[in-house]
């Protein structure tokens, strides 16, 4: 049985995240990300509850009582893979470059089960990945 660590680092690989964008999402620092994958120190009750809010798993899951070996991607989400329009958000504190809930001449690059990669036309910003538990709706362009 894997330890509670190497779950979460099997996660953020699966997920394609970063030490410094899971610690972004929890309002901690990059090193307690670390100390965590490596069984160094556990974290409280409410940083496992966001954990698992974050890679979209169950705490039976995050704890490695049970895995499920089949990830889906949203349906809703997917069809809009490649589209242009507004994107509708929670204020996130953890997303710097979103200070409003409209975000107006964007494109999806990529959706995957709790990430999606977009690129702003408007603000010349590169890519940036978001969680899709942050996303209110998304008006295609041209609706």
């Amino acid at each position: 049985m894997k330890t509670f660590g190497e779950n979460l680092y099997l996660l953020r690989k699966e997920n394609k995240l970063t030490q410094e964008e899971i610690a972004a999402a929890l309002n901690v620092t990059r090193q307690t990300i670390s100390n965590w994958e490596t069984d160094n120190v556990k974290p409280t009750i409410d940083k496992v509850i966001a954990l698992s809010e974050v890679y979209g798993v169950s705490l039976d899951t995050l704890i490695g009582k049970k895995r499920s070996e089949t990830k889906k991607v949203s349906p809703i989400f997917k069809k809009y893979e490649g589209a242009r329009g507004i994107l509708y958000m929670k204020p996130v504190k953890s997303q710097p470059f979103f200070p409003y809930c409209t975000v107006k001449n964007i494109e999806i690059i990529e959706i995957d089960d709790i990430s999606m990669e977009i690129r702003i036309h408007e603000k010349n910003i590169a890519n940036q990945l978001i969680f899709i538990k942050d996303v209110l709706g998304f008006l295609k362009e041209g609706n």
